[in-house]
C-alpha cells in the first residue's frame, strides 16, 4: 500500500553547524550573500522507496515542500560569522501541520596561526671590553589560514617568564606599528622597523625569549628559546715565584693568606691561596684556586695544597696554579720550586727509665762498655725518638755508654746518641742521652735461735739463719759472755748477735735492738723467731754524680 508522506516522516538537518573560514574559499558552495549554501549546511529530508530525498525550495516531494530564511548575521571578528537559518516545512495536504525549525550556523577562524620554520632567531655575543653582552632577536614570521597574524616578542632575564623578570616587550598593532617597553637594570635597546629587538649592556647570564603569534580572532601559538651571554675570556693567572721552599714548618692546608705551622718536620705544604700573587679577571672575580705538582712522571690531582718531603730535597719541582672566574673560565700558570732543608740537627734527651736493683743484670762487668746494657736500651731507636725535628738526610749513632753501679745494685747508666747531617758539604751534629736508674728494693729474712740447755759435751754453737734478696748485703757477728755458776750448771753463755745490711743506710740512725720473746707463751722468754723485712724506695734515688 502506498501513501503520501507526512511530517512524521521528516528528518531535520543538524541543529548547529560549524564551518572553518578557509572552507569559504571554494571548498563549499556559497549563496550570493556570501553565506554557506544549504547544500553545505544540510536540508530537511524524508525517506522514500528510492532513497532519501532533500526538501528544497525547488524540490517538493509529493505534498511536502520546504523553504528557509537567514536572520541576524553576527560578526565576532573579521572572519567569524554567526547566523540563524529558519526552515519552514509545508504539508499541502495538511495545511495546519507545518514545521518551523531553527538551525544555528557558525563560520569562523578556529585555527591558530603557525610560525614559519626557522624564522625565530637569536644572535648574541659578549664584549670583553665592556663586560656586557648584546643580542638581536628576530620578530619571526607566521601564516594564518584566514587572515592576518601579529607577533609579540617578550624577553625575560633568567629563564623564568614572570613580569618581574621582563626586560623587553614588543607588541605588533593592527597597522603594523609596535608598542614597546625596553630597558631594565641598565639594559638598553630598540625595536627596528622589521620588528626585531636589539639589546645592549646585557649582564652575563641566561635569557628567555617568548614569541606569541595571534590572529584577528584571538587564536594564538607560542614558541620560546633560551640564549646566554657569558664572559668567555680566561682570567689572568699570577703565581708567586718562590724559587725555593724550606722543608720545615712552611705551610698548612686551609691557610688563605699566611703560611702556618705543620705538625711534622721534613715536609712543607704550599696552598693555592699562598701561591696566588694577584690573579684577576677582567669582567668578574676569581672564585676558585687549585694547585698541583709534578710527582714522578705525572702531575698530581688538583687540590687546595701540595706537599713536599725530604724525597724532593734539592730537586726542581714543577708546580702549577689554576684560577677559575665566576664564568668558569680557567687559566693555568706555573713555576718551579727547589725544596731545601738547612736546619741544624738538635737532639733531645729521651728520658729516664727506672728499675729496681733486683732487675740488675748479672755479670762481673757492669761498666759502660758491657753488652749487658743493650737489652735495656732500644737500639732500634730512630730519628723520631731523639731528634727534635725531622730533618732531611739525618743520621743517628750511639757514641758512648757510661755506668755507675755500686755493690748493692744502686746506680745509673747513660747512653749517648749523636744526630748529624750534612749541610752544604759540612757536618752538623748534636747529642742527647737516655738514662737508666736502679733503685732500692729490699726483701730479706732473719731467724734467731732459741735458748738451749745441753750437756757440756753436747753444746753446739747455733747461729742466726738469714736469706737475702739481690739488693741486700747482710753480715752477722756475735759476742759471747761466759759465766761460771755455783749451782748444778757447768756454766752459762750469753750471745749477742750484731746484724748489718750494708745496703741499708739511714744517716744519723741508731741500731734496732730486738727483744727476747715468749713465742709459745709458756712464760719463758728465749724462743726462736723470724723477722722479714721488705720495702721499696718510695722516692726516686738521687745520685748527685749522675745529676752533675
Amino acid at each position: 500500500m502506498f501513501r503520501n508522506p507526512n511530517l512524521t516522516d521528516l528528518r531535520l538537518p543538524n541543529y548547529t553547524v560549524t564551518l572553518d573560514c578557509d572552507e569559504m574559499d571554494g571548498s563549499i558552495t556559497l549563496l550570493d550573500n556570501g553565506l554557506p549554501h544549504p547544500s553545505s549546511t544540510g536540508y530537511p529530508f524524508i525517506p522514500t522507496l528510492t532513497g532519501f530525498e532533500d526538501l528544497t525550495p525547488t524540490n517538493a516531494v509529493c505534498n511536502l515542500a520546504a523553504g528557509y530564511e537567514d536572520y541576524t548575521v553576527v560578526e565576532t571578528c573579521s572572519n567569524n560569522k554567526e547566523f540563524r537559518r529558519e526552515w519552514t516545512v509545508y504539508d499541502w495536504c495538511r495545511p495546519g501541520t507545518s514545521v518551523i525549525y531553527n538551525q544555528l550556523i557558525r563560520v569562523g577562524d578556529w585555527t591558530e596561526p603557525t610560525f614559519t620554520e626557522n624564522s625565530t632567531t637569536i644572535t648574541s655575543s659578549y664584549s670583553a671590553d665592556e663586560c656586557a653582552g648584546v643580542a638581536t632577536i628576530s620578530r619571526g614570521h607566521a601564516t594564518d589560514n584566514c587572515g592576518s597574524s601579529f607577533i609579540d616578542v617578550t624577553v625575560y632575564r633568567d629563564t623564568l617568564a614572570s613580569i618581574d623578570n621582563e626586560i623587553a616587550f614588543a607588541a605588533m598593532n593592527d597597522n603594523g606599528s609596535y608598542n614597546t617597553v625596553i630597558g631594565s637594570e641598565g639594559i638598553t635597546g630598540k625595536v627596528s622597523d622589521d620588528g626585531s629587538i636589539s639589546l645592549e649592556h646585557l649582564p652575563s647570564g641566561s635569557y628567555l625569549v617568548r614569541w606569541v603569534v595571534r590572529d584577528d580572532c584571538g587564536n594564538k601559538d607560542t614558541t620560546h628559546n633560551i640564549f646566554s651571554v657569558a664572559d668567555e675570556v680566561a682570567p689572568s693567572c699570577v703565581i708567586d715565584d718562590l724559587r725555593s721552599i724550606t722543608l720545615s714548618d712552611f705551610g698548612a692546608i686551609g691557610n688563605e693568606t699566611e703560611i702556618g705551622s705543620t705538625t711534622e718536620r721534613g715536609q712543607a705544604w704550599v696552598t693555592a691561596d699562598r701561591l696566588d700573587e694577584g690573579s684577576w679577571d677582567n669582567c668578574g672575580v676569581i672564585t676558585d684556586r687549585k694547585v698541583r705538582r709534578m710527582l714522578g712522571e705525572a702531575m698530581t690531582e688538583w687540590s687546595d695544597a701540595v706537599a713536599f718531603t725530604c724525597d724532593d730535597e734539592g730537586l726542581s719541582v714543577l708546580v702549577e696554579l689554576k684560577v677559575t672566574d665566576d664564568s668558569n673560565n680557567e687559566t693555568i700558570c706555573w713555576t718551579n720550586f727547589v725544596p731545601v732543608d738547612k736546619t741544624q740537627p738538635e737532639c733531645r734527651d729521651i728520658g729516664t727509665v727506672y728499675y729496681s736493683c733486683d732487675e740488675l743484670p748479672s755479670g762481673d762487668n757492669l761498666g759502660g762498655d758491657s753488652e749487658v746494657w743493650n737489652r735495656f736500651f732500644d737500639d732500634s731507636i730512630t730519628l723520631e725518638n731523639v731528634s727534635i725535628e725531622e730533618l732531611c738526610g739525618s743520621n743517628i749513632e750511639v757514641f758512648d755508654t757510661e755506668s755507675s753501679i755500686d755493690q748493692c745494685g744502686y746506680g745509673w747508666v747513660n747512653r749517648y746518641y749523636k744526630v748529624y747531617r750534612q749541610i752544604d758539604d759540612k757536618e752538623f751534629a748534636d747529642s742527647c742521652r737516655m738514662s737508666l736508674v736502679f733503685s732500692e728494693n729490699h726483701s730479706y729474712s732473719i731467724t734467731f735461735p732459741a735458748d738451749e740447755v745441753k750437756e757440756c759435751e753436747d753444746l753446739d754453737q747455733d747461729d742466726v739463719i738469714y736469706s737475702e734478696g739481690g739488693c741486700d748485703l747482710i753480715t752477722i757477728s756475735r759476742v759471747e759472755e761466759k759465766f761460771d755458776t755455783s749451782a748444778d750448771e757447768c756454766y752459762k753463755i750469753f750471745r749477742t748477735f750484731n746484724i748489718i745490711n750494708w745496703c741499708e743506710f739511714e744517716e744519723d740512725g741508731s741500731p734496732i735492738q730486738l727483744e727476747r720473746l715468749d713465742m709459745d707463751e709458756d712464760g719463758k722468754e728465749g724462743d726462736s723467731y723470724t723477722i722479714h723485712v721488705e720495702y721499696k724506695e718510695k722516692t726516686q734515688h738521687v745520685f748527685w754524680d749522675y745529676q752533675d
